[in-house]
């Protein structure tokens, strides 16, 4: 029984032979088969995995389906040390070794080279992705600091989302999917080759009711357009758009005096996202390829509200709040909405020097905007522009030993320029198993919000007092990582695994110390707090304040492996066991200090079964289970879970189309907490009906 329980960078373009997957939506034993696979996201150049310089995990495409999840937060949480959080029913949060809020910026996310972090806010809105599950090739985490390729915000793991060539599947797909929770989804993709232009539309509906515990209905719709011209033999150019359009409900429907739930009444905000790709990639010779690339991020969202009746909140409040500001009875006026745009340029340049080799080397410049009458009490907009360069190279100096080193210099208007290196020993000990040591330095940039925020409550005269600002100048927080690690496979038996040993020292981590002074708009009168404090309002005392606050220290081990037991069987493993140490200010005067070591859940792992029964059925189970972990911002402390999740699928085939059922159960069993006490995860049955016509 179950027991119950929130940079950049461009990489290559991969070639349509490494992305290739099989047209078979079944599981194949081919796919499982097959040497370690080529990776592209680590260095910026293809490398077997046993080259790459730091832990890696590959999700293909058959994996996404046999896993039976519907976001891409669930399928990352395949991925050994990531933590998926649900915030809502619509806002999940997804962190490598914990230490997250809602925003979880410490992660970079890429599609298809392009930076999907949002230069507001920080983190990923991954609801507003317009990306259809079955469109995605493949996934590539790197599980660890990778600054020397993709900057600032690569801090402690990099997803790389690498979509499919419209050339590899031509032709019309179309899901529909529907079950628990009011989930209903449609989605559809057309793929063409028409000459030298092989292109992709795809567009996508889904609306669900969320959480059984929480007001959070959302409703999105998608539309997504990609494009390869092969301009001539040696030149080719890509080109991507996307819309997505959102409403979500949010909010909570008790405003218990003693908790800060009074600034969220029940609410509807809407989301835009929108982004244009282009990309030209140019051949010189045999692995010595150009390439240029632009893109652009825009995102919108209008999240304003105001508070209950003073009178709802507490009946002694009305009067308090007269004396103290002559205001009657009311409702305060508070917002999020923000507006936020990235516009980035980028030159790389990959080539082969000799025989032993290899190096990556590029130039970019990027523009972070935002503007937030909420979030920065004025109209102005605050800009961020910086610059960069940099290089890896791959050199096999002895024929069982290779060598990777790299580093990133970014310049950022306002700050010392930042240099983030990477060094890593491989050693083949034979063919089947290898040895890893790398070290390598990292950071994160402040978002604007942390950097500028002014975040403030309104009265209806105009009156204001703060609740969150900046006061300080926030600096970049820094991590140092340290791994060892072993690749090895057993041919003979069919088994492969991946283990890795790390120590992650993080600095300068920032956080939100709060102002134990009066407000400065209740004029420095002392019996005005103690006033509020009389009925529990304590936050009233002063305002949260952005800065340097905190350090941690984590360290521990991760496994990942896979075992093809029969033709027809494959078991998959994927292990975390980290300690971790976090201390962090509590005010900005630095004299209210506290410790936690459950930031990082102790032991996350998950254990997935598939069976292929008759090459047309197949089925799998995924059990996973996580250790308590306290949530940062407004998460909170939640219990350990597990939860076992369960897919059968058949298949039906002629020369003309493809069809697949699937019933997909989430959740087996009893209910559990996840980053709110608020959020109860319940079982869920869904069933997904998919046809292809060629």
């Amino acid at each position: 029984m179950i027991k119950p329980r929130h940079v950049l960078m461009v990489i290559l373009q991969a070639p349509s032979i490494l992305n290739a997957q099989s047209t078979d939506d079944f599981i194949s034993e081919s796919d499982f088969l097959d040497d370690l696979p080529v990776i592209l996201s680590a260095t910026r150049l293809s490398q077997p995995l046993k080259d790459a310089p730091q832990s890696m995990t590959i999700i293909n495409q058959d994996l996404i389906q046999a896993s039976g999840a519907q976001t891409i937060p669930q399928i990352l949480k395949l991925v050994p040390g990531f933590q998926v959080g649900q915030v809502t029913g619509s806002i999940p949060t997804v962190t490598y070794h914990g230490m997250s809020d809602r925003y979880a910026r410490n992660m970079q996310v890429l599609v298809d080279g392009r930076s999907v972090y949002d230069a507001g806010f920080g983190g990923v809105s991954w609801l507003s992705l317009p990306l259809n599950l079955d469109d995605i090739s493949r996934i590539e985490v790197s599980r660890g600091p990778n600054a020397a390729s993709y900057g600032a915000n690569a801090f402690s793991a990099t997803v790389n989302i690498i979509t499919k060539d419209p050339s590899e599947q031509t032709g019309t797909q179309s899901k529909i999917t529907g079950g628990g929770k009011n989930t209903r989804q449609i989605s559809i993709s057309h793929s063409v080759q028409a000459g030298k232009l092989d292109y992709r539309i795809s567009a996508r509906h889904k609306e669900s009711s969320g959480l059984i515990s929480r007001y959070d209905d959302y409703s999105v719709n998608q539309f997504a357009l990609r494009s390869d011209y092969q301009i001539n033999l040696t030149d080719k150019l890509l080109f991507e758009a996307d819309y997505s359009g959102s409403q979500q409900n949010d909010g909570f429907d008790v405003f218990p005096p003693d908790t800060e739930t009074v600034y969220q009444p029940q609410r509807d905000v809407d989301f835009r996202y929108n982004s244009q790709q282009i990309k030209w990639s140019h051949s010189l010779a045999s692995e010595n390829e150009i390439s240029l690339q632009f893109y652009h991020n825009h995102q919108d969202i209008r999240d304003n509200f105001q508070t209950m009746l003073f009178s709802e909140f507490d009946p002694n409040l009305p009067v308090l709040i007269n004396a103290l500001f002559a205001e009657p009875d009311q409702r305060l006026r508070l917002g999020n909405s923000i507006f936020s745009q990235r516009y980035d340029l980028e030159f790389q340049h990959n080539l082969r020097l000799n025989p032993d080799w290899r190096l990556s080397w590029g130039l970019g410049s990027r523009i972070d905007t935002a503007e937030s009458p909420d979030m920065f009490a004025t109209n102005n907009t605050y800009q961020r522009r910086h610059i960069r360069g940099f290089i890896n190279t791959e050199w096999h100096f002895q024929p069982d030993m290779v060598m990777n080193a790299g580093t990133m210099y970014e310049n950022y208007r306002g700050y010392t320029p930042i240099w983030s290196p990477r060094l890593a020993l491989n050693y083949h000990l034979n063919p089947e198993h290898s040895l890893r040591i790398s070290a390598t330095q990292a950071y994160r940039m402040p978002t604007l919000i942390e950097s500028y925020t002014d975040n403030r409550a309104f009265f209806q005269d105009g009156k204001t007092f703060d609740f969150v600002t900046t006061s300080q100048n926030p600096q970049p927080e820094r991590i140092r990582s340290y791994e060892i690690g072993y690749i090895g496979e057993i041919s003979q038996y069919q088994l492969q695994w991946d283990i890795k040993l790390f120590k992650d020292e993080q600095s300068n981590l920032i956080g939100q110390p709060k102002d134990t002074q009066c407000l400065e708009t209740l004029d420095g009168d002392a019996s005005v707090c103690d006033a509020f404090d009389s009925i529990g309002v304590t936050n009233y005392r002063g305002a949260y304040s952005y800065d340097n606050a905190g350090k941690a220290i984590i360290h521990g081990l991760e496994i990942s492996s896979r075992w093809q037991a029969s033709e027809h069987t494959l078991l998959r493993l994927a292990y975390s066991y980290t300690h971790s140490n976090s201390q962090i200010f509590r005010d900005i005067n630095q004299t209210s200090l506290e410790r936690f070591t459950t930031e990082t859940p102790t032991r996350t792992y998950n254990l997935m079964l598939l069976h292929n029964w008759t090459e047309s059925f197949n089925s799998s189970l995924i059990f996973y289970y996580q250790d308590k972990i306290r949530w940062r911002g407004e998460g909170n402390n939640t219990p350990q879970y597990q939860r076992l999740d369960a897919r059968i699928s058949k298949q039906l085939k002629t020369a003309h189309y493809q069809a697949e059922f699937n019933l997909i159960a989430q959740n087996i069993g009893a209910s559990y907490i996840d980053f709110q006490q608020e959020n109860i995860i319940n079982s869920t049955l869904l069933a997904e009906l998919k046809l292809f016509i060629e």
